[in-house]
């Protein structure tokens, strides 16, 4: 009898199949230096920007304390924007009253001239005086570099190639820093006659150039708020950025008559954004809107965008 023996190995079939598992592991590992990537990106970020906002916290509290309360008979003339932002000098916010929001952007105001250097989209009595440091403004022709050095981290070097990334730059004799991450401040009295006391928040900008001033850096629109609802209607815009992850701002001003007297100046990050049939853009925010004196009629407001807007830290009051 003849035994036929069959060589020992693997079919077609088995081969392919085999090739198809260690692909698809191959690529779940290659998958993962992108995302690993991508990962570590956003966690710097995220540190750079928390450190930006701490440093701001830091020498705002600082600067309060000595150039504000420290001293009430020559405080920094920002604070007489509180309660007369268009410095008529008659004051518009009573004893009592919240006080106008206040925006410190020595970066902004040295960038601007014009409306647009004192009020925020430039629009004045409308939206937010926008201010100056007074130890910015009182250096002269140093002014423009002071408020970048003021307002942004020095954490980040440039490296150019031409020098075989050296950050060292001979011709000057410094070393080039990035100023990638730069910041304002957004203050606000809570109650006028109480000027020791302000609510303090920082926005932090990521790759704001500074003396520039691109089209639309800074827009104002028209939208209806609901307090309560997290939900903003607004009229789509060409070049304003509206997108998930942003940053928007309640800035409404509004008198007392026809009322009631609004001063926000309220920041709220964007969830979702969907255009309308109408040609409008519905935002989805990430809380609901609140209304500072605690009521809950609807108002039709203003909505500030800030492009290039990172991150957006509401701090503890700024106090004696």
């Amino acid at each position: 009898m003849t035994t036929t023996r069959r060589r020992p190995g693997l079919s077609l079939t088995e081969v392919l199949v085999a090739l198809f598992i260690m692909g698809i592991g191959a690529i779940s590992i290659l998958t993962l230096f992108p995302l690993g990537a991508l990962n570590m990106a956003s966690a710097l970020k995220d540190d750079r920007t928390s450190q930006a906002a701490l440093q701001a916290d830091s020498l705002l509290r600082s600067y309060w304390a000595s150039d504000v309360v420290g001293s009430p008979t020559n405080p920094d003339p920002f604070v007489n924007a509180f309660t007369d932002p268009d410095a008529s000098g008659t004051a518009d916010a009573q004893a009592g009253e919240p006080s106008f929001p206040v925006v410190l952007d020595p970066m902004g105001f040295v960038a601007r001239s014009g409306p647009a250097q004192t009020w925020v989209t430039g629009l004045p009595a409308s939206l937010l005086p926008r201010r100056n440091l007074r130890m910015v403004e009182n250096a002269g022709a140093a002014k423009n570099n002071l408020a970048l050095r003021t307002c942004s981290l020095l954490d980040g070097m440039g490296f150019d190639p031409a020098r075989g990334g050296d950050p060292y730059n001979p011709d000057s004799g410094v070393v080039d820093r990035e100023y990638r991450y730069n910041w304002l401040w957004v203050i606000q009295l809570p109650r006028v006659g109480d000027s020791n006391t302000a609510t303090l928040t920082v926005v932090v900008f990521d790759k704001r150039t500074h003396l520039f001033v691109p089209n639309l850096a800074e827009a104002g629109l028209t939208a209806t708020f609901t307090p309560g609802q997290s939900a903003v209607t607004v009229p789509t815009t060409q070049g304003v950025i509206l997108a998930k992850g942003g940053w928007v701002m309640d800035g409404t001003i509004l008198p007392a008559s026809p009322g009631p007297l609004t001063r926000h100046a309220q920041f709220y990050r964007i969830v979702s954004a969907t255009d309308d049939a109408a040609g409008n853009t519905v935002l989805e925010l990430d809380r609901p809107v609140r209304r500072l004196d605690g009521t809950t009629g609807q108002y039709t407001g203003t909505l500030v965008v800030l492009a290039g807007v990172s991150e957006v830290f509401e701090r503890p009051n700024l106090t004696p």
